[in-house]
């Protein structure tokens, strides 16, 4: 399986979290089935993550430290409304 690093707005990334919690499947098996159900079959996506490489600007390591620092800053958000209550 192939890795892809998408950006999406908290709200979205919430909202893939709890249809995944709701239907009892992982967030890859519902973008997976998002992706089936817009007409993205296993062809298609392979052209599109292509495509993506190809309009990359980031090298794999600045791509891995953006990501991590996303990984932070979504953590520290998280805590923080959990301490708000």
């Amino acid at each position: 399986m192939v890795q892809l690093t998408v950006s999406l707005a908290e709200e979205r990334i919430e909202a893939l979290k709890k249809a995944a919690e709701q239907k009892g499947l992982s967030v890859d098996e519902v973008v997976d089935a998002a992706l089936s159900s817009a007409g993205i079959g296993r062809a298609g996506l392979k052209e599109l993550l292509e495509l993506a490489r190809r309009h990359a600007t980031l090298s794999d390591e600045e791509a891995t430290e953006l990501a991590v620092e996303e990984v932070r800053q979504h953590r520290l958000e998280r805590a923080q409304r959990a301490a708000k209550g």
